[in-house]
């Protein structure tokens, strides 16, 4: 990803199995993800929010 973060906001329009840490890394602390998870033709739109806390991001 480009070296402009932290970003408010990310949109992932490709399904990974889970939400890679490095997009993680990228959100400031309040930022969103929203992201395609699962595998063949089993995938579902999730929206995440970084916390400040050590899990680093909770399930919306």
């Amino acid at each position: 990803m480009p070296t402009r973060a932290p970003y408010d906001a990310v949109i992932v329009c490709v399904a990974f199995p889970r939400v890679p840490e490095p997009r993680v890394d990228q959100l400031r602390t309040g930022g969103r993800l929203v992201q395609p998870i699962g595998q063949g033709g089993q995938e579902r739109v999730e929206l995440y929010e970084r916390r400040a806390h050590a899990h680093g991001y909770d399930q919306r």
